[in-house]
């Protein structure tokens, strides 16, 4: 009797042992597939926020040292300020949730260049550059107004997602970006986007 409780100790332990060792299915087909942990929804908030936030704020840092307007200086210290502190949460829930973060192929702010006609080429996509002389010191605020209506448009369907830490977030957000939204001159209608 004591030879078979050693065997089947024995057994066990080694069944433990090399599971333990081995990636679980889980992981096997989050590294080898690329499948993320978030939802449709969830995915594409993350792509598109992902994608503008470090232009935004690299382009809000140029206008900030360069701009001859001193209101357009004010605007992008705003912007620079509340997007710029969200890149390390992103990268964070993009981690968490097996986004791929920094986002390949987005567009990346390039000040010196004039030419309209660059693109950003990567294996998967290709984006124009935009540069500064796409966005001039007069409708700085324009741009910003749009591009932080639309980020902002994402983060209202993020608060509403299924995934509580993304909600979370998302939620926590809505508010500086409506700030930012109206100091970029935009009103906010009561049931309307932008």
């Amino acid at each position: 009797m004591k030879i078979n409780t050693i065997l089947a100790v024995g057994a066990c332990a080694g069944i433990l042992f090399t599971t333990s060792c081995q990636p679980s299915m889980k992981e096997r087909q989050l590294k080898y597939t690329h499948t993320t942990q978030v939802d449709g929804d969830a995915y594409l908030a993350l792509q598109t926020i992902g994608a503008k936030v470090p232009y935004e704020t690299d382009y809000a840092t140029y206008v900030e040292n360069n701009s001859s307007v001193g209101e357009n200086r004010a605007l992008a210290a705003k912007v620079r300020a509340t997007l710029g502190e969200m890149i390390v949460d992103l990268d964070t829930l993009a981690t968490r949730y097996n986004v791929d973060f920094p986002i390949r192929g987005a567009k990346q702010f390039e000040a010196g260049n004039q030419n309209h006609s660059v693109a950003v080429a990567d294996s998967t996509v290709a984006h124009p550059v935009m540069t500064n002389s796409d966005v001039s010191d007069e409708h700085y605020a324009h741009h910003v107004q749009h591009e932080v209506a639309v980020i902002k448009d994402h983060f209202t369907r993020l608060s509403r997602n299924t995934n509580k830490d993304l909600r979370d977030y998302a939620a926590s957000k809505l508010e500086a970006l409506s700030t930012l939204y109206k100091d970029a001159g935009g009103k906010e209608e009561a049931g309307g986007h932008h």
